[in-house]
């Protein structure tokens, strides 16, 4: 026996590994620290290869530090892809290079309609990828870690989950082939780990700067996903995808034990859901569920098509009934009229329960689980007015967004701008350059000199009084008693510009306690100025120590038309203790995250499928949604025979879609590989093991 590597996996493996040892290497806080994970996770998935399918979806809330690093265009995240693609296809180049006798002719199989439009999907993809960059002026790798959403890596961003997806695509071919429910058990238990995460991070937000009951305030949950720092939805669209997999675990577990903690996770995780008070998330998550629901009962109905659709009708008419019953009861007396209709409801059914049909233990978990789940959704309701205010907007939202959508379709003056997009990562750019009042709130800009240390460029709106100050440069700090802060800059300007300092108590989009002040800054004679000034306010707290609080400085440009080049800031508690890190620029914008505070309209155009038609082109568009159509008939197909997880599955799918009707999602690459990753595993779970093809 010999071993002679295939050339194509074995390319893709080095190519794989260099471009990760690059990247590792590169990073702005710990390059050694990163090269050593890099290798680490190379070597663990090539020495237990089946392991990836768990550890990528486990990971991906988790490996994002852009608060810490200032990294836009680059993860973590992206060096564990591309550890585990190395490993696998090194694995492959080398088993498939094991020669014992003569080899067999190969086979020819045909593409699947579905492989086709995949194959398309990716190619205008690329189209738009060498547009995207073309249109920002060309490739360049300068500051790669914090390029922005005008440079040229912006088209990588939001190009490279295509290209994750792509490399990932046979190893979870190959692991669906060789033992289908171990794939799946695999998958589940990832997406399950994930989703704890963040789960456990929206419960820490909330209690530490919010509070666990309170939901009258407008703060959203935002929990890891820091790609929310210029507004989107990418836990709603990760919502969308996990939820269902954990339909699936309570629907499958035999055990009491591990169901209890499926319904423990599952509480967790609507009162996630409804924390981030996202008219968005509610349809993701209840549409594709009530959906699930009618389908699992129309498996088990008594035989025939006429009486299991009448039995999903009235099972459809009865939860309408309820749920308005329901909403009559609180609207005339409140929370606790509610609470009585659920509990006149919940009586009789445990009393059917006792008497007509012996209990079993998963009935009666199932009638508390539902009736805990009802109370959750009621406590947000009755015990808050942030979500009935935001239902009452969606008239007015709704008509904002469709001019929103509008304006992007706007975009495509061109014919090849409808072939081919116009180009990956401009949508930003459009928006705030080629759509009347729609500009940035500002801009930062890194700019390395050649002393060595680097300068920031600070811009407020172009013409814009009403969204000035919402741009901003952050830093998180630690929090140090006391209720003034002191502010030292290095500065320049051209142009009389007026500048917001603040140390807040925040997360990420919402402030809690803050210490501000102002600074008038005047073109000096001699350019550079040393300038101080001081921040007072409420003494900020550290919270408790199983909910700490952390503390963000914040400088913004708060008139129109101003600007400032920064080239140090230091910050001062009021203890003496020098809280910033990097305050001369001069590892990039590393502990710099530049953040959009309550406008967040350029940033996305907030729709799945437009986002791929402006950026990618029409034909994109067709060969994606192809693709979807494709996977929902395959599992649709697979019927009561089929793999179980198959509606399961497809509620994940529909979960994202229906995201998408409000989400980009795309500009999001750790989801989009998610919902790519949940589109293959549709397509290879629903295709038939044996017979004609599968479309």
């Amino acid at each position: 026996m010999s071993r002679r590597p295939q050339a194509v996996p074995a390319l893709t493996a080095i190519l794989c590994a260099g471009f990760g040892a690059v990247l590792a290497w590169q990073h702005p806080l710990a390059r050694g620290w990163a090269l050593l994970a890099f290798v680490a996770v190379f070597a663990f998935v090539a020495w237990r290869p089946r392991h990836w399918l768990w550890l990528v979806p486990a990971a991906l809330p988790l490996l994002d530090f852009a608060p810490w690093t200032g990294g836009l265009v680059i993860e973590e995240f992206d060096l564990l892809v591309l550890a585990v693609a190395a490993a696998l296809h090194a694995r492959a180049a080398l088993a498939s290079g094991q020669v014992q006798g003569p080899r067999a002719p190969p086979t020819v199989r045909r593409w699947t309609a579905f492989e086709w439009s995949a194959l398309a999907f990716a190619v205008f993809s690329v189209a738009s990828l060498v547009r995207g960059v073309a249109a920002a002026g060309g490739a360049s790798l300068a500051g790669a870690w914090f390029q922005g959403y005008e440079d040229p890596l912006n088209a990588w961003r939001v190009s490279k989950s295509v290209l994750w997806a792509a490399l990932l695509w046979q190893p979870l071919r190959r692991e669906i082939t060789l033992d289908r429910d171990s794939a799946v058990r695999r998958l589940v238990a990832g997406v399950l780990g994930g989703l704890l995460v963040v789960v456990l991070a929206a419960i820490a937000e909330r209690a530490a700067y919010t509070g666990l009951w309170q939901f009258s305030g407008p703060y959203r949950t935002t929990a890891l996903f820091w790609e929310m720092h210029v507004g989107g939805g990418a836990i709603d669209a990760y919502l969308g995808l996990a939820v269902p997999f954990v339909a699936w675990t309570l629907w499958s577990q035999k055990s009491p034990g591990l169901w209890a903690v499926a319904a423990m996770l599952a509480l967790l995780t609507v009162y996630t859901c409804l924390t981030t008070f996202s008219r968005g998330v509610y349809v993701a998550v209840v549409v594709p569920l009530v959906a699930l629901g009618v389908v699992m009962f129309l498996r088990r109905a008594v035989p025939g098509r006429r009486g299991g659709w009448a039995a999903g009708l009235a099972i459809a008419s009865a939860l309408v009934a309820i749920d308005t019953l329901l909403i009559l009861a609180f609207e005339w007396g409140g929370a606790t009229a509610a609470g009585l209709v659920v509990l006149g409801l919940a009586l009789p059914a445990v009393v059917w329960a006792r008497r007509v049909r012996p209990p079993s233990w998963r009935t009666l978990a199932s009638l508390a689980l539902a009736l805990a789940l009802l109370l959750e959704v009621f406590a947000v309701v009755g015990l808050g007015t942030f979500l009935r205010e935001r239902m009452a907007a969606t008239d007015n939202d709704f008509q904002g967004r469709r001019q929103h959508w509008s304006d992007g379709i706007g975009l495509m003056d061109e014919p090849s701008d409808w072939l081919a997009g116009t180009g990956a990562g401009q949508l930003p750019r459009g928006y705030a350059t080629r759509v009347p009042g729609l500009e940035f709130p500002g801009e930062v800009a890194w700019q390395g000199t050649s002393a060595g240390s680097g300068v920031v460029r600070l811009l407020g709106p172009r013409t814009r009084d009403d969204i000035d100050g919402l741009m901003l440069l952050n830093q998180r700090v630690a929090i140090h008693p006391g209720h003034r802060h002191r502010v030292d800059l290095a500065i320049r300007t051209t142009t009389p510009a007026q500048l917001y300092l603040r140390v807040c108590e925040s997360h990420l989009l919402y402030v809690r306690h803050c210490q501000a002040g102002g600074l008038l800054v005047l073109p000096g004679v001699s350019g550079w100025q040393q300038l101080s000034t001081v921040v007072s306010g409420q003494a900020l707290s550290a919270g408790q120590p199983w909910w700490p609080r952390g503390a963000v400085f914040s400088i913004a440009v708060v008139n129109a038309g101003g600007a400032v080049e920064i080239g140090h800031v230091a910050l001062a508690a009021p203890d003496g203790a020098q809280l910033l890190a990097n305050g001369d620029f001069s590892n990039g914008l590393a502990h710099w995250l530049p953040t959009a505070m309550g406008y967040y309209v350029p940033w996305h155009i907030d729709n799945l499928y437009l986002d791929v038609l402006v950026e990618r082109g029409l034909p994109a568009l067709l060969a994606f949604v192809c693709c979807a159509a494709i996977v929902l008939v395959r599992l649709a197909r697979a019927g009561p025979r089929g793999p179980a997880f198959a509606p399961f599955l497809a509620a994940s799918l529909g979960g994202v879609l229906c995201a998408g009707l409000v989400n980009s999602v795309m500009d999001v690459p750790r989801v989009a590989l998610l919902m790519l990753l949940v589109i293959i595993a549709g397509a290879e779970l629903g295709a038939p093991v044996n017979g004609p093809a599968a479309p």
